[in-house]
């Protein structure tokens, strides 16, 4: 791991232990071993070294989202292979979950962070504005629905992270949930 991926890991894990306040950034050089300008030459104030954390959490986070999609599955599908696939990367990278979870409204997440991640997004928009026009949604605009999936799946990751196992029946039973919140 070099310095730069060392500062950015370090940080998203303290940021999450201590918050983005209480988090200074002679800690986050002392415990990822390296010197203070080593950090600011990587990422200019606090709040760009916070914002890489967040972009770096999408980034990982819909890479492995998109190696679930297919863009001929009909939106159910694709929104469960969304859902199975999120859950298991959520369990597998509780830091990042959390990280996100906390700081994914945050003041110091920048407007240009903000869009680049609705980009990231986008053939998910389309999906579900296209089942929208079939009238198997309920009314809800896209952000409600981010909002809706989002906090369900907190609900689940939170009960699913006591346990050292859980089966696709689970995952399935889950995403029910989330389908009957959203359909018609």
């Amino acid at each position: 791991m070099n310095n730069k991926q060392k500062i950015l890991e370090t940080a998203i894990r303290l940021f999450v232990e201590q918050g983005f306040e209480n988090t200074p950034t002679a800690q986050i050089t002392r415990e990822s071993g390296v010197a203070s300008g080593t950090l600011f030459y990587h990422y200019k104030t606090k709040e760009a070294l916070m914002n890489a954390a967040y972009m770096h959490i999408k980034n990982d986070m819909l890479e492995d989202m998109n190696s679930y999609y297919v863009e001929e599955d009909d939106f159910e599908l694709k929104l469960k292979k969304f859902w199975i696939g999120y859950t298991k990367w959520s369990l597998k990278n509780m830091d990042y979950n959390l990280f996100f979870t906390l700081f994914l409204n945050s003041k110091y997440i920048s407007k240009e962070s903000q869009l680049a991640s609705a980009a990231m997004l986008k053939k998910y928009r389309v999906a579900y504005e296209e089942e929208m026009k079939k009238g198997t949604l309920k009314e809800y605009s896209y952000e409600m629905f981010g909002n809706i999936l989002f906090t369900l799946h907190q609900v689940f990751i939170m009960e699913f992270s006591k346990r050292k196992k859980i089966n696709e029946k689970e995952l399935e039973d889950s995403f029910d949930v989330l389908w009957d919140a959203v359909t018609k």
